[in-house]
């Protein structure tokens, strides 16, 4: 079986710590990081068979804070970036975001799938499975 290649986006170092271990586990390809521009120049030059990323991130240094409510939007603008790089790679959000408005705004963005932090390693596994087979 050909492994999953996933592009894991989360500004929580511990998360990723915990989490990519777990799936490499599994038989996952991970390649995870905690910088925005790092994950965007990988999506440019990997290929990737799926993004595992959070929504709600520090804003990088080229973008309006502000005008991405302080980070809470930080992810919608990074997946509107990656869908302008790649826009067949599904998008699966891990997030402690519940406000309505602002998981509209995932979805219309084309996320694929919306998990709720904290969520188990082995259940993310089986979502990214999923996404990727249909």
């Amino acid at each position: 079986m050909t492994k999953i290649n996933v592009l894991f986006i989360d500004d929580e170092k511990k998360l990723v710590e915990n989490v990519a271990p777990v799936l490499e586990a599994k038989g996952f390809e991970v390649t995870a990081t905690t910088d925005i521009a790092k994950a965007i120049d990988a999506l440019a030059s990997i290929s990737f068979d799926v993004v595992l990323m959070d929504i709600a991130m520090p804003p990088s240094a080229d973008m309006d804070a502000k005008a991405l409510s302080y980070g809470r939007k930080t992810g919608i603008e990074v997946v509107r970036q990656l869908r302008a790089i790649k826009p067949d790679v599904p998008i699966v959000v891990l997030t402690v975001i519940r406000d309505r408005a602002i998981l509209s705004d995932m979805r219309g963005v084309g996320i694929s799938q919306i998990l709720i932090k904290p969520e188990e390693p082995e259940r993310i596994a089986e979502v990214l499975k999923r996404t990727v087979q249909k």
